[in-house]
């Protein structure tokens, strides 16, 4: 390190002598690396809820209720996906806090112990799938190393930037490289401020996380002002007559809900059904953010469980009320006009359409806030996770994208306070983030602009969380019912029902994985994709894959073959009070296998 003292003398709490050594060892050593979160800059609760928060709330909520009426024909059943998707992410939160909490495993003091790590989805394979060797970590690796980006959102950000600037629905399309050029700018802007400044870069993701929350407070106090005056109240979407019924031919409940003779064309069909819900559980994606970061939360045992069920919460208790409040404020043939944008409707019908630029200047600068928010945090969290698989040793250049740097406002700072008193250093994983922006990059100037930001999602929600999330139950399951099992005992978190939410989360999806791949009904073609057929995503999510696997044949056989070497990794946390905060990372390939005097990690 470039300080002339070294970080771990000026901890609160000295280190030991064994741990010294390795720390000084690894500084000496060309072939390690040592990456530190300090106690002071460790998360609490409210930037973890923050995390959270600011990672689900995207721009889903904004358009995706007008979808899934489409969808379903129901309002009554629209909200009863949204509120069947808050407990299917419960179910899942179950099992990846369950995992979170419970590997991976380290020797202290002679005994097995449990300390949460960042790197989220990719610890948990790894403790599940040991064999092969390597092959979850390539494969995971692939995938979220390509996916694991702000590329959607970037594009997003610069459609409603352009948006909030005065282009037209029309124009849009004609604006690609415009576009393109700020999903770039932002995607820039975000890796560079994390990159300069990290406690920096968690400030501004707890005021987006606020601002978003402030944002639906005013879409439901506002329709409910709105409505309580004696507004365009349409309770007839809500009216337990009138809610649940569509087209159905039922002559008797058309005439009690004539309103609803425009869904004609909107029966209720088991596809329609199935991509509402794919779309509701991707709008709640995210209450796992804060697994990619557990190493920088703060006593994880006790902030994270209670900043992620407070977060899960809090979000769903918006969500369904900023629904009930759209149905109450918006006339249900508006849901099903193809034009409408739901958030411009919604306040057009509130202030009056003479003001129609106004507000649609104000939704497009509420969208484009939104998704950057998004860009913030994912960049955050997502280099961390790129970190952490370089910290196996199977991407090229690990070493250097598994450092970190000192941050500039760090130096600055510290060349500004001289005395120890004041030092405090910010590292943070400037190769990382470089990789994070060369994928994201990429991938906006990929694809075209019309069904890319969803497609996008699609595919990183598809990937990341549909695929792994069934893994990862399937994995839970099995360690819960394998033969001479111990994981009821080794548990860090023992959730009321046990292994049923991993089998509710496993059934669920699996059902979304094969959904994708069902064809739509012609009256359903263009109702998530436009120009995209419905099943390249997870075409192309597969492909990658593919793609992983073949990587692991030419890393872990073919490589070690033709070089007669093999890999070599050892890695030393160290903790403090069941918090990590240093971890010392050695690589070397090696002609024979060799051993660290210190055991590291215990499966």
């Amino acid at each position: 390190m470039s300080q002339s003292r070294h970080i771990w003398e000026l901890e609160l709490e000295p280190l030991d002598q064994e741990d010294r050594e390795i720390l000084e060892e690894a500084e000496k050593d060309p072939n390690a690396v040592t990456t530190s979160t300090t106690i002071a800059q460790k998360l609490g609760l409210f930037s973890t809820c923050c995390m959270i928060i600011n990672r689900i709330i995207g721009t889903g909520i904004f358009s995706t209720p007008a979808t899934i009426l489409k969808a379903t024909g129901s309002p009554g059943a629209s909200l009863l996906l949204w509120a069947a998707g808050a407990f299917v992410s419960f179910a899942g939160l179950m099992v990846y806090m369950e995992f979170g909490l419970s590997i991976p495993r380290y020797t202290q003091d002679g005994q097995s112990k449990a300390v949460p790590r960042s790197g989220g989805e990719k610890n948990y394979l790894e403790y599940v799938f040991r064999r092969p060797r390597y092959l979850v970590t390539c494969v995971y690796g692939v995938l979220f190393i390509v996916l694991g980006n702000t590329s959607g959102n970037a594009i997003s950000f610069g459609q409603h930037a352009l948006r909030a600037r005065g282009v037209s629905e029309e124009e849009i399309d004609n604006c690609e490289w415009q576009i393109k050029g700020i999903a770039i700018a932002a995607i820039t802007g975000a890796c560079l401020l994390h990159g300069s400044w990290r406690a920096g870069g968690i400030y501004v993701n707890n005021l987006f996380a606020t601002i978003k929350c402030l944002i639906l407070v005013v879409f439901i106090i506002a329709g409910a002002v709105h409505s309580g005056k004696g507004g365009n109240r349409n309770t007839h979407n809500l009216d337990l007559d009138c809610s649940f019924v569509n087209s159905s031919g039922n002559a008797t409940a058309m005439s009690k809900c004539p309103q609803n003779r425009d869904m004609q064309d909107h029966q209720w069909q088991m596809y329609g059904f199935s991509q509402s819900f794919l779309l509701v559980i991707f709008a709640y994606g995210g209450f796992e953010n804060a697994n990619y970061i557990l190493s920088e939360i703060d006593r994880p045992k006790r902030t994270y469980k209670l900043a992620s069920i407070l977060s899960l919460g809090l979000v769903t208790f918006l969500y369904m009320l900023v629904n009930i409040i759209y149905f109450l404020v918006i006339p249900r043939e508006e849901f099903l006009n193809e034009n409408t944008q739901l958030a411009l409707e919604f306040f057009k019908t509130i202030v009056g359409s003479k003001h129609s630029a106004h507000v649609d200047a104000a939704i497009a600068s509420f969208i484009a806030f939104s998704s950057f928010g998004n860009i913030i945090v994912v960049t955050f969290v997502g280099s961390r996770v790129k970190q952490e698989i370089a910290k196996e040793g199977v991407l090229p250049f690990s070493r250097l994208i598994a450092s970190d740097m000192q941050t500039p406002f760090s130096w600055f700072r510290n060349a500004i306070f001289r005395s120890s008193d004041d030092y405090k250093s910010e590292n943070t994983p400037v190769a990382a983030l470089f990789l994070h922006w060369i994928f994201s990059f990429i991938l906006v100037i990929a694809p075209g602009t019309t069904d890319a930001y969803l497609f996008l999602l699609l595919l990183h929600s598809y990937a990341l969380h549909v695929c792994a999330g069934f893994l990862l139950a399937i994995g839970m399951l099995y360690l819960y019912f394998q033969k001479n099992s111990t994981w009821r005992q080794e548990s860090g978190f023992k959730p009321l029902g046990g292994w049923i939410w991993a089998l509710l989360y496993a059934v669920v999806n699996a059902f979304l994985i094969c959904v994708a791949w069902l064809p739509p009904p012609s009256r359903f073609k263009t109702l998530i994709l436009d120009q995209i057929k419905y099943n390249v995503y997870p075409i192309v999510v597969f492909s990658l894959i593919g793609f992983g696997v073949l990587y692991w044949v030419g890393f872990a056989h073919l490589y070690p073959r033709y070089s007669k070497r093999v890999l070599d990794v050892k890695r030393y946390p160290i903790i403090r009070d069941g918090v990590q905060i240093y971890e010392a990372v050695f690589f070397n390939w090696v002609f024979h296998t060799s051993f660290h005097p210190k055991p590291a990690i215990v499966y």
